[in-house]
């Protein structure tokens, strides 16, 4: 993963390995993010600032699929930690999409991620450029740039459940990659640009759905 657009997999051992045993380089630029599948050991998949999403079997040199194709860089891409092929990527136009791996071919949803100023009428389309879950599955943590983490419930809806605040706290300056935290999963946590960590507790509303509700595409019951 880097800016020379290669993917390199290496054998993890008791003895050190200086070579990879699996060389990539079909992405067309600099690649953002690498996950790796939670039900299939060979399968990983890989966002580059080309426009695409690679999903690879580590036993073979071409992708297993291309998603996402187009002038929209991608910035991150995660798996469902519960259903392996529930793929999830993130853009520089603030795209979040959904795949299903068995059926790859559109997106089960596209969140929304637009940002409106009702004062001036200024629309802003913040990158994505991290997504995290929670245990269970059921919320999705994006990290906007320029914005606030941003959470989404995977219960039917493509728009958010809420966005985190906190005077003192900016986007602006690096790459950042929020996350959960707790013995519940009842916190949010994110890095500032002023070296600082800031914590939010989840609302109660948002926990009884968490722990109670299971992953759905919106339109299926």
């Amino acid at each position: 993963m880097g800016l020379d657009g290669l993917v390199q997999a290496y054998e993890v051992s008791d003895e050190l390995q200086s070579e990879p045993v699996r060389v990539w380089s079909d992405h067309g630029g600099p690649v953002m993010k690498v996950a790796a599948s939670p039900s299939d050991d060979w399968l990983l998949a890989t966002a580059s600032q080309d426009g695409t999403v690679r999903v690879r079997d580590e036993r073979q040199v071409d992708p297993v699929h291309v998603l996402a194709q187009g002038r929209d860089e991608k910035q991150s891409v995660i798996f469902h930690p519960l259903q392996g092929h529930w793929l999830f990527t993130g853009g520089e136009s603030s795209q979040i999409q959904w795949f299903d791996l068995r059926h790859p071919s559109q997106p089960l949803c596209t969140f929304k991620t637009r940002l409106v100023n009702a004062l001036n009428s200024f629309d802003h389309y913040p990158a994505i450029t991290g997504l995290s879950f929670n245990q269970t599955g059921t919320l999705l943590l994006a990290s906007p740039s320029l914005y606030l983490p941003t959470l989404y419930g995977l219960h039917h809806s493509e728009d958010p459940l809420a966005a985190f605040a906190e005077r003192g706290f900016t986007n602006r300056a690096t790459i950042k990659q929020f996350t959960f935290a707790g013995s519940t999963e009842e916190l949010i946590i994110a890095g500032s640009d002023d070296y600082r960590l800031y914590s939010w507790r989840l609302p109660e509303v948002v926990m009884e759905a968490a722990h109670h509700g299971h992953p759905l595409p919106p339109g299926e019951k």
